[in-house]
C-alpha cells in the first residue's frame, strides 16, 4: 500500500510548533493521521484540522502541547481524499494558523 508522511511547519504566530501528517491507502482501507507537537501555549484548547481547505476533524491539545487525530475508513470514519499537492493545516478555533504542510 501507499504510505506517505509529511512534516507540518509552524506558522508566524506559532513558530516553535511542528507536526506531521500521514496518509495510507491499502486496498480499500484509507487512514489519515495528524499529529501536533510543541504547542504548549495551546494546552487545553481544541484545534481544527483541515485537508484541502475542508475541516476534517478536531483534536484537544494536551498539557504537554501535543494532539493527534486518526481517521480510518475501516472504523466507518470519513477519510479525506489525499493526493500529491494536498494541503494540511491545523488552526485554532478562531482560525489562526498553527502549522501547515503539503503532500
Amino acid at each position: 500500500g501507499d504510505d506517505v508522511r509529511i512534516r507540518l511547519r509552524g506558522s508566524a504566530q506559532y513558530p516553535n510548533a511542528k507536526g506531521s501528517a500521514k496518509y495510507k491507502d491499502e486496498g480499500g482501507e484509507q487512514e489519515f493521521e495528524v499529529e501536533l507537537e510543541n504547542a504548549r501555549a495551546l494546552k487545553g484548547t481544541t484545534v481544527r484540522v483541515f485537508a484541502n481547505g475542508q475541516q476534517v476533524g478536531t483534536m484537544r491539545v494536551s498539557r504537554l502541547g501535543r494532539a493527534s487525530l486518526n481517521l480510518n475508513s475501516d472504523r466507518g470514519q470519513a477519510v479525506p481524499n489525499i493526493h500529491a499537492g494536498s494541503s494540511v493545516q491545523i488552526k485554532t478555533s478562531s482560525g489562526v494558523l498553527i502549522v501547515s504542510g503539503s503532500f
